[in-house]
């Protein structure tokens, strides 16, 4: 596919201006067990009313991984770095990269990836619906940091192209989610690689919920698109689905990584627990196993469930199928009544609320989980789609 050079918006919205999408989540209420019926197991009985939890594969309740955390307990210096070692080299696997860094939290990593690469004189453009932190991370590092329509590849191309006609020689940082689960969507990432590399940018990507749970060894969009290997900085957490809450900035080259290292916190390395890294690497390990094949497709199953009880019901959910199902609905008042109505039918899933191409949005995000059967996902989107009826009728 090639790139069209033409631009819609000139060279893009100063960040400074740009708003910062908020989510906005419903407490959870408690669960009567009736409506979502009898589940086998004891994941399958947490999970049955639970589509609010960010743990599309259910390894933080693995035994295995369970295990692996408890015996790591008390380990010493020499233990904790082999353990980093270990989850750096099973990360970069994944990932197909040799240069890998763990860090405490996904903050520090959105800070040293973007810090690690502008100065002042530099260019920095974030695609105007990444999630707060990255938005909030690249206003911290450079003021004049710009947006661009979101996945608007043809504006970002003129984009760094007009920057890049001004300055032959400054840098250019792009950087995107590898997903927006408010909309199910994900960036054309063969096209960002394309852009970035005529133009001698940086390409950054954040990956969010997609890691461990799309891709055939579960490589998230990067392996779906088939750029492993390509991004030039991959950085995110863990914690969406591999029971940890590190964060990790992964590089196509040593002279990528080590620009991030000037940017690190000498006590950054000294703030990972051996616990915490026994539990990642164990998670990594089941993953790339025949299990985490099963996990992903008892995962995709129940999303297909999902998506098509909700279509059965006359609601239409956005996007594509990932972990998280996106159901629109409209306005403000009605979306937070359908939140209420649908605890009370013993079901917890999100109320999201934020802009969305330059306008309010409100829909839930359904959090879908291997844990989950597909009888579930039928029926909770029975129970969606009345706590949708119930509050338009509320609303006439």
């Amino acid at each position: 596919m090639t790139i069209g050079a033409a631009a819609r918006g000139g060279i893009g919205t100063p960040l400074a201006q740009a708003p910062l999408m908020m989510p906005t989540h419903d407490a959870s209420l408690e669960s009567d067990p009736d409506p979502m019926g009898t589940a086998e197991g004891p994941i399958s009985r947490r999970a049955r009313g639970d589509f609010a939890s960010e743990d599309a594969l259910c390894l933080r309740w693995h035994p295995e991984v369970r295990a692996a955390f408890l015996r790591a307990a008390g380990a010493g210096s020499r233990e904790t770095l082999r353990l980093q070692r270990e989850v750096e080299e099973a990360l970069g696997r994944l990932l197909s990269v040799e240069h890998v860094m763990l860090l405490p939290s996904v903050s520090s990593a959105r800070f040293v990836s973007l810090a690690g690469f502008v100065e002042p004189n530099d260019h920095l453009l974030v695609d105007e619906e990444a999630n707060p932190g990255l938005l909030r991370g690249a206003r911290s590092v450079l003021d004049s940091a710009l947006t661009y329509q979101h996945l608007d590849i043809e504006q970002l191309h003129a984009m760094v192209a007009e920057l890049r006609a001004r300055s032959a020689t400054g840098r250019l940082l792009v950087a995107t989610d590898s997903s927006f689960a408010h909309e199910a969507q994900s960036p054309s990432l063969a096209l960002l690689v394309e852009v970035c590399a005529r133009y001698d940018a940086t390409l950054l990507v954040e990956m969010r919920g997609d890691l461990g749970t799309s891709g055939e060894h579960g490589g998230g969009e990067l392996e779906r698109q088939g750029v492993l290997g390509a991004i030039d900085l991959v950085m995110g957490s863990f914690w969406g689905t591999l029971a940890s809450s590190l964060g990790f900035v992964a590089a196509r080259t040593s002279g990528l990584l080590d620009s991030v290292r000037r940017r690190l916190a000498p006590r950054d390395g000294a703030l990972l627990s051996a616990p915490e890294l026994a539990a990642t690497l164990e998670s990594l390990r089941v993953l790339g196993s025949w299990e985490g094949r099963q996990l992903r497709h008892a995962l995709s199953r129940n999303v297909s469930a999902l998506r098509w009880g909700l279509g059965r019901s006359s609601v239409t959910p956005l996007g594509e199928p990932s972990a998280v199902v996106p159901v629109p609905i409209e306005p403000v008042s009605a979306a937070r009544r359908a939140s209420a109505a649908l605890g009370r039918r013993g079901v917890s899933a999100p109320l999201w609320q934020g802009p969305h191409r330059g306008r309010p949005a409100t829909r839930f995000l359904i959090h879908v989980s291997a844990a989950h059967t597909p009888d579930q996902g039928v029926r909770v989107a029975t129970l969606v789609a009345s706590a949708l009826s119930e509050a338009r009728d509320a609303d006439r």
